[in-house]
């Protein structure tokens, strides 16, 4: 069974293993197929359910890619979904 059948990340990253799942969504380990680089992609399902909880998660993104500092994680990548009119889910690589 693939415990991946629900995520889209696209072809530039290949899926390696769970790491763990929140209030929020789940992490998993990954490959960025073209630099070879480790990268970690945070799934969120249902980003547009809760009016709150939308603006927490855009809150995230802004301060993910405003950090830049060698000893936090930052905002690598935002996968765009397959059809940007209708989604509901995002995946934020980190």
């Amino acid at each position: 069974m693939n415990k991946f059948a629900d995520w889209d990340v696209g072809k530039n990253y290949e899926l390696i293993k769970l790491l763990g799942s929140g209030s929020y969504g789940a992490v998993a380990s990954a490959i960025h197929k073209p630099s070879g680089k480790k990268v970690a992609i945070k799934q969120m399902k249902g980003v547009f359910e809760d009016e709150v909880d939308c603006k927490r998660i855009l809150r995230e993104i802004f301060i993910l890619k405003s950090l830049k500092h060698r000893s936090v994680v930052g905002l690598f990548d935002l996968i765009e979904p397959q059809d940007p009119r209708h989604f509901d889910t995002i995946y934020l690589v980190l």
